[in-house]
């Protein structure tokens, strides 16, 4: 497989390549790409305090607002046996990312989603949204 390609990496270091190939897996790489044309990058966590990107957390791919969450889901159902969870990154819905995650608190924990003006953690977030998710388990599977 040609990693530079697929990551749009051109001339990078084989550092970077390597980094990259441990954040998805080829099989997870092939199964996207029945899906799309666009080229992975990198996704990099966020610092909540100060907006800068401190890890790769995943990859990201770019795509038609309109089709974002039809692509979520049809990707979903094969990613997630893999390990990856494909979501929706940002509030123009132009971003997909898919991550090597537990379920889909993680991702809450990668997007550093946070009430911080009301002094709400991110971990209160989570933990509020897991306490909800045992009363009344929630799972967006398509549809309304």
């Amino acid at each position: 497989m040609n990693w530079r390609r697929l990551f749009n990496l051109g001339k990078g270091t084989e550092k970077e390549i390597t980094l990259n190939k441990s954040l998805i897996s080829e099989e997870a790489i092939l199964h996207i790409k029945k899906y799309t044309n666009s080229s992975l990058r990198p996704f990099y966590k966020t610092d909540v305090y100060d907006d800068k990107k401190t890890e790769i957390a995943g990859v990201s791919l770019d795509v038609k607002q309109e089709e974002a969450e039809d692509l979520v889901l049809r990707m979903r159902e094969k990613l997630e046996v893999l390990g990856y969870l494909p979501f929706i990154s940002d509030f123009e819905r132009k971003v997909i990312c898919i991550a090597k995650v537990s379920d889909q608190f993680d991702i809450l924990g990668i997007q550093q989603t946070n009430g911080e003006n009301y002094d709400i953690s991110n971990e209160m977030v989570v933990a509020k949204l897991k306490e909800s998710h045992h009363r009344y388990p929630f799972t967006h599977r398509g549809g309304c």
